[in-house]
């Protein structure tokens, strides 16, 4: 049971996130921000709610979902702020009914200008808790949570499939951070910083679509981290670098009961020609997990790799060393092609929890002028929290290869995402309790603006997912789905939609299909 202590300082984390957002209606009068209340509803009839391989039961679900978009900033708070709880009613099933919520919010505050500021940020989101229900950021119709990050998704609301309460689970992420930044003229720049985070998995309950071996588990993680930093400034020439002391300690539930990790290290990089950079990084890592079996490492960081940048549109960085207790290459490209088609690739690799690694995303996530979450370091599309492997608490063995290409027309816009994600277990929350999987997959969205109030869309994703033990299965996805939305006002859109989901599995008890049609609407005030 967790202790008061436990609660007081999660009250606390949420207490600060919340308290950055509170200040935007005043913030308002001296800055420039759009607050924008909304509502949606759905109906959507479904032929098989609990998606079962038998004994289909159809059922009408209502969906209602109120919420607000706050964006803006001035002289001394930048903020986004994207809330919607969603309230689910089933006709014939009125056990399945439940109330969820999705938020992105990120704002920073100025304290004391030029040294005191404060970083808060909050994620939630009904995620699929068992793998093998989503093929990743498909989107075959608009969202009712209209102008939202898609950080915010799979709501209940855009998720395509249906899913009742036995197959959701509901994320959260809350951080806050004050620091001291100081700037040394041309030396330099230093940064004191402390944050606190609390990552959550709530009422996971698996249904009968859940693969063998696969234990979805009620999870918390609360996490204090103090860093300290200095980047080199321009009086260095060519050389830049940063030095980093980084000290974390969790404590929770399974393999976060004893956790923590300190870095020290040094990245540093020096600019050979204008378009290519050598980068180096020296230094050492000590990482403390709990669980079945615990995980203990001590180790040397080391990486060698460069950036190429031959132009304003084209960033590619490559880098092979040991870190996150793995040795492996890693890669990023941003790469605008034309002005109407853009790529991004990445590839990553390292020791981590599902927790951690949604609170890191969180961490260093921003939103793009079309409301899409990117990592704010690179401007590539970051997903915060991925829906393809289901939540399971321990520890994994990640990598991570995704690639997004997009080309954008007049009248039309096309994405293709593939990726290949793979975790392996390193340590369970209880003996027995997490399935290594490795899943590819691709998903293809096209949206052609019919006339200028129809827009149609069309979705298609497949994915193939390889379990372990006990199970040793592999599995395949394949979810499609058609909409229509219609512009009825310049702040009302209705929308048509149907999909498809198909899973086939060697398990009897994994096969699943399922028919769902809906009809909403998204009104603005």
């Amino acid at each position: 049971m967790e202790t008061a202590s436990f609660w007081r300082t999660r009250w606390i984390t949420a207490w600060l996130t919340g308290s950055c957002v509170a200040t935007l209606p005043f913030a308002a009068i001296a800055g420039d921000w759009t607050i924008t209340p909304r509502i949606a509803g759905q109906e959507t009839f479904t032929d098989n709610l609990l998606l079962t391989p038998t004994n289909h039961r159809s059922d009408f679900i209502t969906a209602i979902s109120p919420g607000i978009s706050i964006t803006g900033e001035s002289t001394r708070l930048q903020a986004t702020l994207e809330y919607s709880p969603t309230l689910e009613l089933f006709a014939l099933t009125p056990s399945q009914n439940f109330l969820g919520h999705n938020l992105y919010a990120n704002g920073n505050a100025t304290i004391v200008r030029d040294l005191f500021f404060l970083d808060a940020r909050g994620y939630m989101a009904l995620q699929p808790t068992n793998p093998g229900l989503s093929t990743g950021p498909i989107s075959s119709g608009p969202s009712a949570l209209a102008a939202a990050p898609s950080a915010i998704g799979p709501s209940f609301l855009n998720l395509q499939q249906g899913l009742p309460k036995n197959q959701l689970s509901q994320v959260s992420s809350f951080s806050a951070s004050p620091y001291l930044a100081h700037r040394f003229d041309g030396l330099g720049s230093a940064e004191l910083r402390y944050s606190i985070s609390d990552t959550n998995f709530s009422a996971t309950q698996t249904g009968g679509s859940a693969p063998p071996g696969f234990a979805a588990q009620n999870t918390n993680a609360l996490t204090n981290e103090a860093t300290a930093s200095f980047v080199t400034g321009e009086n260095f020439g060519r050389f830049r670098a940063r030095i980093l002391l980084d000290a974390v300690q969790s404590s929770g539930t399974g393999v976060f009961n004893g956790s923590s990790q300190t870095v020290e290290l040094i990245d540093a990089g020096y600019a050979i020609t204008r378009a290519i950079t050598a980068i180096g990084t020296i230094g050492h890592e000590q990482l403390r997990f709990g669980g079945i079996p615990p995980t203990r490492i001590d180790d040397l960081v080391w990486g060698v790799g460069a950036r190429i940048t031959t132009s304003p549109d084209m960033t590619l960085v490559l880098n092979y060393g040991h870190r996150n207790g793995v040795t492996a290459p890693s890669a990023s490209l941003i790469y605008n092609i034309t002005a109407r088609t853009s790529l991004s690739a990445s590839y990553s690799e390292g020791i981590s929890t599902v927790a951690q690694d949604i609170a890191n995303n969180l961490a260093i996530s921003g939103v793009d002028q079309f409301g899409q979450t990117i990592d704010s370091r690179t401007g590539a599309p970051l997903l915060l929290s991925n829906p393809v492997l289901g939540l399971q608490s321990g520890v994994f063995h990640s990598k991570q290869l995704t690639a997004t290409a997009t080309t954008t027309w007049e009248r039309d816009q096309l994405t293709a995402f593939i990726y290949d994600y793979e975790n392996v277990v390193v340590g369970q929350n209880t003996l027995g309790s997490g399935v290594s999987q490795d899943t590819t997959g691709a998903n293809l969205t096209w949206s052609h603006e019919l006339n200028p109030l129809t827009t149609a869309n069309l979705g298609i994703g497949y994915a193939r997912i390889n379990l372990g033990a006990p199970t040793n299965t592999t599995e395949e996805l394949l979810i499609a789905g058609v909409s229509v939305n219609y512009q009825l006002t310049s702040s009302l859109i209705s929308w048509v939609r149907y999909s498809f989901l198909d899973r086939t599995s060697p398990q009897p008890q994994s096969r699943v299909a399922s028919n769902t049609i809906s009809v909403g609407f998204s009104k603005s005030f």
